[in-house]
């Protein structure tokens, strides 16, 4: 993770440490989700990184074919620029969980117990929002549209008229859709190799 954190510009750079100064155990004990992918303890840590490797590596592989030179000047960006974006994509996933005597709560079936003030995705959305501005998390407007959208654009959210998703978005979205829908158990328990993050971040 502080190999990915030192890829990122200033003053993002020293935000994201700060979150992890703050709420590193936190951020290191909490499930990835309720029951769909990495779902177990520290899999939210697990995720997250590798999300940001999983953005590092295809970067660097759309960068080598010359596909990213042949975004338009407006919509072209960095390898910085989605790290900060995908280190906070899921920031309020660590709040979620009801705790009881300081322990999260289970259901009958082991699913995670959500707050009642954060069951509402708006609600979860405000709160990372706050976490955003607590932090200074700074985001251009290419940043602030891949965080927005970094889940994948609603029904409601589509336009045939307009691309409400740019391209920074669409590889954020990429990264994180492939983390948990087709790598959802990995790494499994007890492991926290990833092969790929050597050529990632080597």
């Amino acid at each position: 993770m502080e190999e990915l954190i030192g890829m990122m510009e200033e003053s993002n750079r020293s935000a994201c440490r700060r979150v992890i100064e703050d709420q590193g155990d936190l951020l290191r004990q909490a499930p990835g989700s309720t029951h769909n992918h990495q779902a177990w303890q520290g899999g939210y840590w697990d995720h997250v990184v590798e999300v940001m490797n999983l953005w590092v590596l295809l970067y660097r592989s759309f960068e080598a074919t010359g596909r990213l030179a042949e975004l338009s000047p407006e919509e072209q960006f960095t390898l910085a620029d989605g790290l900060p974006v995908l280190f906070m994509h899921d920031i309020e996933k660590p709040w979620r969980a009801l705790l009881v005597d300081g322990s999260p709560a289970l259901d009958a079936d082991g699913s995670l117990v959500i707050r009642p003030d954060l069951v509402d995705k708006g609600a979860r959305k405000a709160f990372a929002e706050r976490k955003l501005e607590e932090y200074r998390i700074e985001f251009s407007p290419q940043q602030w549209n891949a965080w927005q959208y970094v889940e994948g654009l609603r029904d409601s959210e589509y336009s045939p008229k307009d691309r409400v998703m740019r391209p920074l978005a669409a590889l954020c979205h990429a990264c994180d859709l492939l983390s948990a829908r087709a790598l959802y158990d990995f790494p499994l328990p007890g492991g926290n190799a990833w092969g790929l993050g050597r050529v990632a971040t080597g």
